[in-house]
């Protein structure tokens, strides 16, 4: 599979932050970082961050090559935090007197991009930070900035277009439910419709429509759902 074309992921630096409260306020430095592979020692990031009490977050996207289950690995000391769509895949939030090493694994779908996020926090001492993956196809070594990109993947859009809203029927009633559906970079998986709530049933391919039989009288709030 064909290598992207990332240029790495948004780091924002805070400083004399903790790991009780990472992240208030504004951050000192904003910058994109190609990989996530530190080792500042007692230096620190920048001379406007520090070299003790500060905090990174790193956002952006990660784009795996292959149909994989792909092993996530974390190196840090101290604290580290690794989410990848929302999920929290390591948790190794504890101070450390040495870096230690975590894991967690993920199935992935080829070029598709998945929102990733990496939180770290620095108390004292030496200061180091790193992310790395393997998959059955991939040697295991640092994510590298090709597969990295700076910017977060929203949720595919999706507008009901049929039955117009304050449509009527006479029960018990059969109603077809279409959407449009558009992603910004991943293709649509899949529209689910639903009425007041309930799931009525799910379309893989366009054009999404569906057919919802048997509706008794009463009053539906009707939407669809994009993955």
């Amino acid at each position: 599979a064909a290598a992207g074309s990332g240029i790495g992921l948004t780091g924002a630096y805070f400083t004399n932050h903790t790991s009780a409260s990472p992240f208030t306020g504004s951050p000192v430095l904003v910058q994109t970082n190609a990989t996530v592979n530190f080792n500042w020692g007692a230096n620190g990031p920048a001379p406007q961050v520090g070299g003790t009490n500060f905090t990174v977050r790193w956002t952006g996207c990660v784009q795996p090559q292959f149909n994989e289950t792909y092993q996530f690995v974390t190196t840090a000391d101290d604290g580290v935090r690794l989410y990848v769509n929302g999920q929290l895949l390591i948790n190794d939030w504890s101070d450390k007197t040495s870096a230690t090493s975590h894991t967690n694994s993920l199935a992935l779908v080829a070029q598709q991009l998945y929102n990733l996020e990496l939180d770290y926090y620095q108390k004292t001492n030496n200061a180091s930070v790193s992310l790395a993956w393997s998959s059955p196809s991939t040697l295991p070594a640092i994510i590298p900035q090709t597969q990295l990109y700076p910017f977060t993947n929203p949720p595919p859009a999706v507008v009901l277009t049929t039955p117009v809203g304050g449509s009527s029927y006479t029960a018990n009633a059969s109603v077809t439910l279409s959407a449009d559906a558009d992603a910004a970079y991943n293709p649509v998986g899949f529209v689910s419709f639903y009425a007041n709530g309930a799931y009525l049933g799910s379309v893989s391919n366009a054009p999404y429509t569906l057919t919802a039989t048997g509706l008794a009288a009463g009053n539906y709030a009707l939407t669809a759902v994009a993955v």
